[in-house]
């Protein structure tokens, strides 16, 4: 069994509890947004935009409770006064002078759909608290820093650099690149650096997928921006160094959700 470590980024939190079974794209954890509310002084006290705001009783950076009076407007001959009190709980965030509307932050969060962290493999919840989420799996699991891209399930072809330095210049990128041939057609790529060059043409030429452990972040943004299917993983140096022992194994590669999975020993 191997146990998957996924951090949670601040602002998550998580959905699934001990013990839980997910299955591979399940969502485990969203992301918390603070809701914020409007509430129209001007319609509700009847004033023009212009002159709301010398009615308020409530200013941005002061905390609002239910019950609490926002603004207020006494009637002629000061007899009685209109007031809007607050059925919400949160903190005054900003007025708008131009429509004389109030906003609140809510202090109650909600969760925003749009930006679910999934389960990349079967198996079960070891672990769940505030900074992570353990997944317990039958399968030989790893997570990668970034991924983008579909999935591929193929052999490890190591595309082998003989840079001269640590860090390679535009020319041994080029010269790099030019050693992806027709023989990595059908593979799986594991390359040490990689541009959008060698993404591109990985892409067209029918490799099945690219983990590299280091990719510029403009390059891979690049190659995201052309909703390209190929999965591409990018993985720390302890483990590039591990699966470049693993040429000609077979694995399963999940892009976005940055998991390499090893099908057999």
């Amino acid at each position: 069994m191997t146990s998957l470590p996924i951090s949670l980024p601040p602002g998550f939190i998580s959905v699934v509890k001990e013990r839980d079974a997910v299955k591979v794209g399940d969502i485990i954890a969203q992301k918390k947004a603070k809701s914020e509310a409007s509430v129209n002084i001007s319609e509700l006290l009847g004033l023009s935009p212009k002159n709301t705001g010398k009615f308020l009783c409530k200013n941005p950076g002061d905390t609002v409770r239910p019950g609490d009076i926002l603004a207020k407007k006494g009637r002629m001959l000061g007899f009685s006064e209109d007031e809007v009190v607050s059925q919400i709980m949160g903190t005054v965030s900003r007025f708008d002078r131009e429509k004389g509307v109030l906003y609140v932050m809510l202090t109650t969060d909600v969760v925003d759909t749009n930006e679910p962290i999934l389960s990349p493999v079967d198996g079960s919840i070891e672990l769940c608290n505030n900074d992570k989420i353990v997944i317990k799996s039958e399968k030989d699991v790893y997570l990668g820093k970034n991924g983008v891209g579909q999935v591929g399930e193929g052999e490890i072809k190591v595309l082998e650099e003989t840079f001269k330095t640590d860090k390679p210049t535009e020319d041994d990128l080029h010269i790099f690149v030019s050693k992806l041939t027709a023989e990595y057609i059908g593979k799986i790529v594991i390359a040490k650096y990689a541009n959008k060059d060698l993404l591109m043409k990985a892409a067209a030429m029918g490799v099945v997928g690219v983990i590299s452990q280091d990719i510029n972040d403009s390059d891979l943004e690049y190659f995201e921006s052309r909703h390209m299917m190929l999965p591409v993983v990018i993985i720390d140096e302890p483990l590039f160094d591990k699966l470049k022992k693993w040429n000609e194994k077979k694995i399963f590669l999940q892009g976005t959700l940055k998991t390499i999975l090893l099908l057999h020993a």
